[in-house]
């Protein structure tokens, strides 16, 4: 028997009876010495094999081979190869790339939408289902467009693909304060590889704002990362200089990747895209 056939048959001897994964420390013995994962046990009464009552005693010597073996992503039928030990699995399965998102409109914005999927169907769906509210920029990451209206009491949101990559803009206006900022769809640890400058130019063509910073992970509290400090924060009263009619804000936003030379290309030739289109909340 070799070290693989070896690593399957303990696997095997791990998965959990009830969930089909596998189990994890404590692990949790009945009277006959069926084992059941610490997830399923507190909604059983007895075994699932054999009926039995569960002892308060652990499987001391599987929860040891347990802490010395590789554990594979519980998103393996989804495609990813990851085999990691047993302290660092768990934390790659909260950002796994194959695992799934629930769909950024209903969980930072709380738009009713039931769609919860791996990444790749998540973008397809936003471009597909809130297409009033979301944007592909095609061949590079910066746009022009305008806010409007912008009011104090305004609060927005737009998805955007760019370089295949699923963002999440949101702004509002916040005890006189316009915050802005940019969200990473995907996995946490990727949130960083991404920058969002955001400018604003007068109609004098002269004042400028323009403000970078790195993109924000999915999981935060967005009510959090909104506030001044965490996010891009222009007075109100200061934002209204930059208008071009009547609550209507011209920006520029641009979305890097970190460490490439995407910044140099990153521009394209498009046609203002008019946010009046972005869904208000």
């Amino acid at each position: 028997m070799d070290i693989t056939d070896l690593h399957q048959l303990i696997l095997k001897e791990l998965e959990c009876p009830v969930c089909l994964e596998y189990m994890k420390p404590p692990i949790t013995l009945c009277q006959n010495g069926h084992n059941i994962c610490f997830s399923c046990k507190p909604n059983l009464y007895r075994c699932p094999t054999c009926r039995q009552q569960f002892l308060q005693v652990r499987s001391i010597s599987l929860e040891c081979l347990a802490r010395n073996i590789t554990y594979p992503c519980t998103n393996r039928k989804a495609g990813c190869p990851e085999n990691l030990p047993m302290h660092l699995i768990s934390e790659h399965q909260v950002m796994c790339y194959f695992g799934d998102y629930e769909c950024p409109f209903s969980k930072i914005s709380n738009v009713y939408c039931a769609w919860s999927c791996p990444l790749v169907d998540l973008k397809r769906h936003v471009l597909r289902d809130h297409r009033g509210s979301s944007l592909d920029i095609y061949g590079g990451g910066s746009f022009y467009s305008h806010l409007s209206p912008l009011t104090q009491t305004a609060k927005m949101h737009k998805a955007l693909v760019v370089f295949g990559e699923l963002f999440y803009a949101v702004w509002k206006v916040l005890e006189g304060d316009f915050c802005f900022t940019v969200i990473y769809v995907g996995p946490e640890s990727n949130s960083s590889k991404f920058s969002f400058k955001f400018t604003i130019t007068a109609m004098n063509k002269i004042e400028t704002i323009s403000t970078c910073l790195i993109t924000r992970g999915y999981n935060e509290n967005v009510d959090e990362v909104l506030k001044p400090g965490n996010c891009i924060a222009i007075h109100y009263d200061t934002i209204e200089k930059f208008f071009a009619g009547e609550n209507k804000l011209p920006f520029q936003l641009e979305i890097s990747r970190l460490g490439t030379s995407d910044n140099d290309s990153c521009h394209i030739n498009q046609n203002d895209y008019n946010v009046d289109n972005a869904t208000h909340y």
